[in-house]
């Protein structure tokens, strides 16, 4: 009997001490901020859709390569293949695995691994349409205004609605060009009253981007609520007809929603953009 419970304690002790040694190593894997390094593989990317486990190996053959660069002394110019490669992974990740409150699998990803840093983003941003656009983009729509108002957030210092995203608009969508957005009525959150700014445009149908963010308090009921892309990211259709007020295409020669539709669609289906 003392032999039995030695040898079971004997394995109880063994087993404690691979767990421990395991949450030691991995400890010592990540930074001060609790982030694995950007230059090593996430431990834990097979628990993530393939989106985020190809983004995690561009990611990492980035940072690998920069390293060396710096041990080197030389400079490090990425090639614009890799970086495309790499906004359409990014891209991929946003689009289907970003969600409102932060509790998709892209936060979970970013929340323990080392970010992109902004050289990399904004290199990303300057890719030529739909790349740079694309970039932290939820979707895009083209939507019936239902209501726009304003509805301020709380802000510590008051600001003016022209500094802040206080208007929530009310669509309904019409086409989900990436199929990216769950609702068929939409809140988005946006900083331009388009029923008084806009008011030669209130008969057509709005084309707008956007992207995650939170709820907001109805007296009756709490709704999800997306962010605009940008501030003023969107645009009006009639027909076939794109009218562009805030230069959303501005170097995009572009003024056919058919056009601009089917330029995404054969993007998405070229680079692999999907679920």
């Amino acid at each position: 009997m003392k032999d039995a419970r030695f040898a079971l304690r004997k394995v109880i002790c063994l087993v404690l001490l691979v767990l421990i040694s395991s949450m030691v190593l991995f400890a010592q894997e990540k930074n001060r901020y609790g982030k694995y390094p950007g230059n090593k593989r996430n431990p834990n990317i097979d628990n993530y859709p393939k989106a985020i486990q190809i983004l995690d190996s561009l990611k990492t053959n980035y940072y690998t390569q920069n390293r060396q660069h710096k041990i080197d002394g030389t400079s490090f110019n990425l090639s614009k293949e890799f970086l495309k490669e790499f906004a359409c992974s990014y891209i991929n990740s946003y689009m289907y695995y970003s969600s409102i409150n932060d509790k998709g699998y892209y936060s979970r990803y970013f929340n323990e691994s080392y970010p992109i840093g902004f050289t990399l983003y904004n290199q990303m941003k300057e890719l030529p349409f739909p790349y740079g656009f694309l970039i932290r983009k939820k979707g895009l729509v083209l939507a019936k205004v239902i209501e726009d108002e304003i509805l301020p957030r709380q802000y510590m210092i008051k600001q003016p609605p022209s500094l802040g995203y206080d208007y929530v608009l009310k669509a309904k969508v019409i086409e989900d060009i990436f199929d990216s957005c769950d609702e068929d009525t939409i809140y988005v959150r946006h900083s331009l009253s388009i029923e008084k700014e806009f008011n030669e445009y209130n008969d057509m149908l709005l084309l707008f981007t956007f992207k995650p963010r939170g709820t907001i308090q109805r007296p009756d009921s709490v709704q999800y609520v997306y962010l605009m892309g940008n501030m003023t990211e969107f645009m009006f259709v009639d027909g076939d007809v794109i009218y562009d007020p805030n230069k959303i295409l501005l170097d995009v020669n572009i003024d056919s929603y058919e056009e601009l539709k089917n330029k995404l669609l054969l993007f998405k289906q070229q680079v692999g953009i999907r679920k």
